[in-house]
C-alpha cells in the first residue's frame, strides 16, 4: 500500500481506505441509510485493537461501522498479514447472527476485494474492558456470555453438525492464518527470549526469568498448544477477551471474530474468564489512583461471581442443547434412549475435562498479557510501576497454577479460592 492509499496490484484490487475514501465508498452504497449530504457525515477511526481499522460513519439518519483488514499488524507494522482474514471474520459474524442475533452486531455488507465489512453501530455500548477498569457492573454480562459461548460452539460442533458438514467447515477455517499468530504469541513466545516480548522491567525481571525456567509450566504450555493446534471441536471465536465485547446495562455484543477457526471448546471459555481474572488482579492497583470512591473491593467480589456465573450459564445452556438439540454424529443420542444415567455420567465427564482445558487456557492467556507482545489496559493503566508489577506478579503466579494444576482443580469455585488466596499475599 503506497502513501496515497492507492491500489496495490499484488493484492487483486484491494484498496486501503482513509477517511475521505471511506466517505466516497459509503456515498455510493449507504446514502439511503445514513442520509443525504455525505459532506456532512462525521467520520472517525476508532480502532484501538492490534489488527484492523474501524471507522464510525455518523450521518443525519444513522450511524454505521466500517471495518477493514490492513495488510500488517498495527502494533508491529513490519509483521505482514493477509487481508483475506476478513473473509473468515465476516463468515463467522454471519453465522453468529443466525445463532445468537441479540448478542452480536447486525452485519450489513461485505466486500471481499477490499477486505471490509459494514455492520451495526452499537449505540450506547462501550468496550467491556473500559467498563471494568472503571469498576462498572453489568447485570446481563455472565448470562449473555455463557449463552453466546454455548450456542455458537454447540451448533458448530459434532454435537449438532453432520460429520460431512463439520469436515467442510474445518477445511474452510483451516485457511485462517491468524491462528498461527496465537500459536506464536500465546503459547510460545512468553516462555522463551523473544524480541516481541516486553514486561514491567526491572520490577518483574526475576518473575519472568522464573517463568522461562519453570519446567512444569513449559510442559503445560506445550500440551495446551498441541490441543489448540489439533483439537477441532467447534468454531471458536479465537480472541474472546474483554476488549472483544461491547456492553451497556441492557445489551451485550461480541465483536472482532477475525481469529475464528475450528479449535478446542475450552479456549473461548478460558480466554474470557482469564480476562475477568486479569481485571480482578488489577483492581488494587487501579484503586491507588481513583479520584472518587469506586468500592473496588465490592467490585472484585462481583468479578469473581461473574467467572462462576459464566461457567454455570455455559454448562446449563450446553446441557440443555445436548439433551434437546443434539443431532450430530459425534455423540449419538441413540446410545442413551434407555440409559439416561449413562448420559448423565458422560456429561459429567465431559464438563470435568472441559473445565481443565478452560483453566489451562485461562492460564496461558493471563501470562501472555504480562510478558508477551500485546498487553492490556487493565494493568497498563496503573501508572505506578511498582504497584503495577505487584498486581502482575500475583496474576502471573495464579496463571502458572492454572496451567500446571488444571487437571487437579475440580471446580470453578476451587479456582476462585486459589485466586483469592494469591490476592491476599502482600
Amino acid at each position: 500500500i503506497n502513501a496515497e492509499y492507492g491500489v496495490d496490484p499484488s493484492m487483486n484490487g484491494y484498496q486501503q481506505l482513509d477517511h475521505e475514501l471511506v466517505r466516497k465508498y459509503c456515498e455510493t452504497r449507504f446514502t439511503p441509510i445514513l442520509g443525504t449530504e455525505p459532506s456532512t457525515w462525521e467520520i472517525s477511526e476508532i480502532g484501538d485493537g492490534n489488527v484492523n481499522y474501524v471507522y464510525v460513519i455518523n450521518g443525519k439518519q444513522a450511524k454505521i461501522i466500517l471495518k477493514q483488514a490492513g495488510p500488517f499488524l498495527r502494533i508491529v507494522p513490519t509483521w505482514a498479514l493477509t487481508v483475506e482474514r476478513m473473509n473468515f471474520e465476516y463468515k463467522t459474524l454471519d453465522y453468529h447472527y443466525k445463532v445468537v442475533p441479540h448478542l452480536v452486531p447486525r452485519p450489513f455488507h461485505f466486500d471481499e476485494v477490499n477486505a471490509l465489512m459494514v455492520m451495526e453501530f452499537l449505540e450506547g455500548c462501550i468496550i467491556l474492558r473500559k467498563g471494568l477498569i472503571e469498576a462498572r457492573e453489568y447485570p446481563k454480562l455472565a448470562s449473555d456470555i455463557g449463552e453466546f459461548i454455548a450456542k455458537t460452539l454447540f451448533y458448530s460442533s459434532d454435537f449438532y453438525l453432520s460429520s460431512e458438514e463439520k469436515k467442510r467447515q474445518v477445511a474452510f477455517y483451516s485457511k485462517n492464518t491468524l491462528a498461527q499468530i496465537t500459536e506464536q504469541v500465546v503459547f510460545t513466545e512468553p516462555y522463551i527470549s523473544s524480541p516481541n516480548n516486553r514486561h514491567t522491567s526491572p520490577e518483574l525481571d526475576t518473575d519472568i526469568e522464573a517463568l522461562k525456567n519453570d519446567t512444569e509450566v513449559k510442559i503445560a504450555a506445550s500440551e495446551l498448544k498441541e490441543k489448540f493446534q489439533n483439537s477441532t471441536q467447534a468454531l471458536i471465536h479465537g480472541d474472546l477477551h474483554t476488549g472483544s465485547v461491547m456492553v451497556s446495562n441492557d445489551r451485550t455484543a461480541v465483536i472482532d471474530a477475525e481469529f475464528s477457526f475450528y479449535g478446542p471448546i475450552g479456549f473461548d471459555i478460558g480466554a474470557f474468564i482469564a480476562n475477568l481474572w486479569i481485571s480482578y488482579f488489577s483492581q488494587d492497583g487501579l484503586k491507588t489512583q481513583d479520584s472518587t470512591d469506586k468500592n473496588r473491593e465490592k467490585f472484585k467480589s462481583w468479578l469473581l461471581d461473574q467467572i462462576v456465573s459464566v461457567w454455570d450459564h455455559f454448562v446449563k445452556s450446553w446441557t440443555s442443547l445436548w439433551n434437546e438439540r443434539s443431532s450430530g454424529e459425534g455423540y449419538p443420542m441413540a446410545f442413551w434412549s434407555h440409559d439416561p444415567n449413562g448420559l448423565k455420567t458422560l456429561q459429567e465427564k465431559f464438563f470435568r475435562s472441559l473445565l481443565a482445558d478452560s483453566l489451562g487456557f485461562a492460564g496461558v492467556k493471563i501470562a501472555r498479557r504480562i510478558v508477551g507482545v500485546a498487553h492490556v489496559a487493565d494493568f497498563e493503566s496503573i501508572q505506578d510501576r511498582s504497584v503495577r508489577a505487584k498486581c502482575e506478579a500475583k496474576a502471573l503466579n495464579f496463571a502458572k497454577i492454572l496451567m500446571k494444576d488444571r487437571e487437579k482443580i475440580q471446580s470453578i469455585q476451587t479456582a476462585l479460592d486459589i485466586s483469592r488466596r494469591i490476592d491476599l499475599v502482600s
